[in-house]
């Protein structure tokens, strides 16, 4: 019996780290005279739709209010405050994606680099509340960029 349950046990410790691995494919172009012209590896294909059909059509937005009569201070750090936002929603939507998160590839980038994932940020709005020094900043981000982003710091 114990036999059997360590036995059991192997397996299903196998199979959760044979989740966990990160398949990669290298693609190799030869000239005629044999040598290498071109390689390039490239990241399970797998990973990368699971990405695409969570952040496809994913609209992510941050907002920062500063609270300052010094409007380029404010304005410096409610986008910083909007920016972390965003960065935070980006870690809890790929956490949630077991799929994604078990790829140590997209977990590296995501738990590290997030910042640097959320750097192509458009602000969509940015000003004082009316009668206020409250400067707010809202930012946003489209799941493609996003993708277009992870996409290429895994590969």
């Amino acid at each position: 019996m114990i036999r059997k349950m360590q036995v059991l046990s192997f397996i299903l410790i196998a199979f959760f780290f044979a989740g966990c691995t990160t398949h990669t494919m290298q693609e190799t172009e030869y000239t005629p005279s044999g040598q290498v012209s071109y390689k390039k590896k490239t990241i399970d294909d797998e990973v990368i739709s699971e990405l695409r059909r969570v952040f496809e059509d994913t609209r992510l937005e941050g907002e920062g209010i500063f609270e300052n009569d010094n409007e380029g201070l404010a304005r410096r750090a409610a986008t910083q405050l909007a920016v972390n936002e965003l960065a935070s929603q980006v870690q809890t939507m790929t956490k949630s994606e077991t799929k994604i998160w078990n790829n140590d590839k997209v977990r590296d980038v995501v738990q590290n680099k997030v910042h640097a994932l959320v750097n192509d940020y458009r602000i969509s709005s940015a000003g004082y509340d009316p009668g206020t020094n409250k400067y707010r900043v809202t930012v946003s981000l489209t799941g493609e960029r996003l993708v277009r982003e992870i996409q290429q710091r895994i590969q």
